[in-house]
């Protein structure tokens, strides 16, 4: 977890497309299903990180329309 955000959002995707190329070829039905949930872990993930970054970025502009300055993370207030 010390990588930034947006660099993890970009190592989700990159796996995730992985993953389902991967998946077509699979033939083994026990791995194809650990494959699927994989990617279901993945997608919420990337969810999770997408919408962190979009509540961030609200609060930020929420503060900043108020005219209030204080801490938020990688910001020079």
């Amino acid at each position: 977890m010390n990588k930034p955000v947006r660099e993890h959002i970009d190592l989700i995707k990159t796996t995730i497309t992985r993953l389902e190329r991967e998946m077509e070829k699979l033939k083994d039905p026990v791995e194809l299903l650990k494959t699927e949930a994989d990617l279901r872990s993945l997608r919420l993930a990337l969810m999770h990180y997408e919408l962190a970054l979009q509540i961030e970025h609200e609060v930020i502009e929420t503060r900043s329309a108020r005219g209030v300055k204080g801490f938020v993370a990688n910001q020079n207030n």
